[in-house]
């Protein structure tokens, strides 16, 4: 009886080390898994933290380039009215030119008649 009851005892301290054993290694393989899981949270912020740059910076540049496409237009806007201007310039002195060559004819023709 000593003896089965020897056995039985030294059967289950040897299950309770397995036991204790297997609870290690799951311990220790839970840390990497942890670390793991840590790690690609610190870099998806980080990701996240250059995604957000570089979106702040893409942003600028648009803003820039809007800017840069408002000043153009307001400059071709003042350029179509300094265009605009000439052009009515031109025309006044078109019909000022037409008005004195029409009084040149008549004084002409009224000299011719004479």
């Amino acid at each position: 009886m000593t003896e089965g009851t020897g056995w039985e005892s030294g059967l289950v301290g040897f299950e309770r080390r397995e036991e204790r054993k297997l609870k290690r290694r799951d311990h220790h393989s839970s840390v990497p898994v942890l670390r793991q899981s840590i790690n690609q949270s610190i870099n998806q912020s980080i990701n996240q933290s250059i995604v957000s740059r570089a979106i702040g910076k893409n942003l600028l540049l648009v803003l820039d380039l809007l800017l840069a496409l408002d000043l153009l237009l307001d400059l071709l806007l003042a350029l179509d009215l300094l265009l605009a201007l000439d052009l009515l310039l031109a025309l006044d002195l078109l019909l000022a030119l037409a008005l004195l060559l029409d009084f040149h004819v008549q004084l002409r023709s009224q000299t011719n008649h004479s």
